[in-house]
């Protein structure tokens, strides 16, 4: 169970960046107006839409370990490469197709895998103490966004916005290296939903 809390702990600290960190990207990365926010915004509410839809076939077809590691690949590489296109697209209409692209990804892999997450945690939490696990769950993902906006806010002061989206990328590709190296227990074995494998 502390592992799903842990994930769900990072994945908000990773997303927490990307996401108060929107209009400075768009006016100090890509160098555009409001129009490529909403752009963004439109990108992003697509993404999600399209990785909540994918929940069930995805959560089916791969094991949650296959799943963390694939999606915070993918969640990590579009990241990097938000801060990537806006050094080295000139051309309008291909920094909104890049932004647009780079949001989509984040937004549906980010669902999916906190969708995914959430589903198995029920799944291993005895029925008994669903109410007080799913409180503590809610509320050590929900802790990490006030503290991780303070520290962004503190990294603002001393780094510019693509360095620290950059350093976003980075830490989510770290973190999918050192989870692949611990290889937490996350997958639940046939016959028993409250016993989770370790390999």
């Amino acid at each position: 169970m502390i592992n799903y809390i842990l994930l769900a702990v990072i994945l908000n600290i990773i997303l927490v960046p990307i996401n108060s960190l929107q209009a400075p990207i768009v006016s100090e990365c890509f160098k555009m107006d409001s129009s490529l926010l909403s752009v963004i915004g439109m990108a992003g509410s697509t993404g999600a839409i399209l990785g909540a839809s994918l929940i069930p076939v995805v959560s089916r077809k791969l094991s949650a370990k296959k799943i963390v590691i694939y999606l915070s690949t993918i969640l990590g590489s579009g990241i990097i490469a938000v801060s990537i296109a806006s050094k080295i697209f000139e051309a309008e209409i291909l920094k909104y197709l890049s932004a647009a692209l780079c949001f989509l990804v984040m937004t549906c892999s980010a669902t999916l895998m906190s969708g995914v997450a959430n589903i198995r945690f029920i799944s291993i939490v005895d029925k008994r103490f669903i109410a007080r696990s799913s409180a503590v769950f809610v509320a050590a993902s929900t802790a990490a966004i006030p503290v991780t906006s303070m520290i962004v806010g503190l990294l603002k002061s001393y780094f510019e916005t693509d360095e620290i989206i950059m350093m976003c990328g980075i830490l989510m590709m770290i973190f999918v290296l050192v989870f692949i190296i611990l290889n937490p227990a996350l997958d639940i074995k046939k016959g028993n939903i409250y016993e989770a494998e370790t390999a």
